[in-house]
């Protein structure tokens, strides 16, 4: 049972890491698409 509540918690912490990973690349993707925005913004 130990066991199993040790492998469970090990599952959780992966899955929010993973979760946490795909969420600051899809806000780093938005940083770069309104920087390249502002940028050609700028070029005209």
């Amino acid at each position: 049972m130990i066991k199993f509540l040790v492998f469970l918690g090990l599952l959780v912490t992966l899955a929010n890491a993973a979760v946490t990973t795909v969420f600051i690349d899809g806000l780093n993707l938005q940083g770069r698409q309104k920087v390249e925005n502002i940028l050609e913004v700028f070029d005209i």
